[in-house]
């Protein structure tokens, strides 16, 4: 028979493949053995946040700092479970907590950062935010070249890279005409897919492949690291709308084709990429938009691609689906930005297509969850990064229904009338 210890690297293996069923019925039964295993009280409450059950995690985590409340890791672990379920208070306490008992852990300041931003404290997040390079899960720039620090480029050519997602990518390109002020030339290097629609973004010399050959450059930044290097805060960042555009000859082609009728003209995307960790928490049913559908005279377009198209077919309310036209020769986002600018409301799930939205100009509804991610602040309703955006909260997680009826009342104002927004 195993023993303690032997069981439980047993669990961590099952933890580390992903098989986290397997790993936690083990911890259970370490438990059953030894009710103050710390190490499984710990792991178990990890596990929980893994699988998005935020208050058993902090239970499980809380019990383990009890036993064993000098252990850094536990603390920093504890700030994630508290950040995950939107108690930001409680999860800076946990951060805080942990770097007094290790100054230099580094998950502790990275994942600070995130609550810190929430918040608005952007001195203090833009800074903490920058540790993420020392997290396992992040490459740090392979280029002998400086980072740069914001200092007068002198002529100098600066790469500025796209490190994550498409959505940073179309958030954070805002920043390249403040780059270019600073006397440089300005590269930007993406995917290859996404040069179309930032190449439309003014203040960028040129834009390459990240999957072609690295320009000669002299100094690299991230986009994402542009905000701390700028000391970006509420009041200064760069926030005109449009900074994106699309070729006019291809909104017109579409203009045609979603000719109004007199209608209001809704944009919908509810799913992002399934493989994000989160996306259980950002994304939601097409169904969710049955009271939207049910506003007199409002007219359901499609813009989702990929996984989600699947519930066109077994919906009970009428959507136009132009899924399969959009985008088809590999340039991300080019004719769905088209159809955008002929669509009098886009309403989304937090995905790359809500930055796009924003950056164009148009008007966009972004449904989110209880605890939504940094960018969007807390409580509010409207973004400082994108003007013409709306944010619509759930008040309690899983409750996208309450968030899609107060939309519903929102949209029935405007269609009819009675509001001007």
């Amino acid at each position: 028979m195993a023993t303690i210890a032997e069981a439980l690297n047993i669990a961590v293996e099952h933890h580390r493949g992903g098989r986290l069923a397997q790993a936690e019925q083990i911890y259970r039964q370490v438990l059953q053995v030894d009710r103050s295993n710390f190490d499984a009280l710990h792991l178990l409450g990890v596990i929980a946040d893994h699988q998005g059950n935020y208050e058993m995690a902090v239970q499980c985590i809380t019990q383990a700092i009890r036993l064993h409340g000098s252990y850094a890791p536990f603390h920093a672990n504890l700030g994630e479970a508290y950040r995950k379920w939107g108690k930001t208070t409680e999860a800076l306490a946990a951060f805080r907590r942990a770097l007094q008992l290790d100054p230099e852990l580094v998950e502790a300041h990275a994942n600070q950062s995130l609550p810190l931003l929430l918040m608005g404290d952007f001195a203090a997040g833009w800074r903490e935010y920058e540790w993420r390079w020392k997290l396992a899960e992040f490459t740090p720039p392979p280029w002998p070249q400086p980072a740069w620090d914001g200092s007068p480029l002198a002529g100098r050519t600066i790469l500025l890279y796209a490190e994550q997602g498409l959505g940073d990518a179309l958030q954070f390109v805002r920043y390249g005409p403040l780059v270019q002020a600073r006397g440089g030339t300005v590269i930007v290097m993406c995917t290859q897919r996404l040069i179309p629609i930032l190449s439309t973004c003014a203040g960028v010399d040129r834009f390459v492949a990240c999957e072609g050959q690295v320009p000669p450059f002299d100094v690299h930044a991230s986009l994402l690291s542009l905000p701390g290097i700028f000391r970006s805060d509420l009041t200064t960042i760069p926030a005109d709308v449009p900074y994106l555009s699309v070729a006019n000859e291809l909104v017109e082609a579409w203009r045609g084709v979603l000719a109004s009728d007199g209608q209001f003209r809704v944009g919908i995307f509810w799913q992002g990429n399934p493989g994000y960790r989160g996306d259980c928490h950002r994304s939601f049913r097409l169904s969710e938009f049955a009271p939207l559908a049910g506003v007199a005279g409002v007219r359901l377009v499609s813009l989702q691609k990929g996984p989600g198209l699947e519930q066109l077919a077994n919906v009970p309310f009428a959507v136009e689906n132009l899924g399969s036209r959009l985008d088809e020769q590999g340039a991300a986002f080019w004719e769905t930005a088209a159809v955008m600018k002929n669509l009098d409301l886009v309403v989304t799930s937090d995905t790359a297509i809500a930055h796009l939205a924003g950056a164009l100009g148009v008007r966009v509804w972004l449904a989110l969850s209880f605890a939504g991610d940094w960018r969007w602040l807390q409580g509010r309703s409207d973004s400082p990064w994108y003007p013409t955006m709306r944010l619509f909260r759930q008040s309690k997680f899983g409750d996208w229904p309450g968030v899609f009826e107060r939309m519903a009342v929102e949209l029935s104002a405007i269609v009819d009338g009675s509001s001007p927004t």
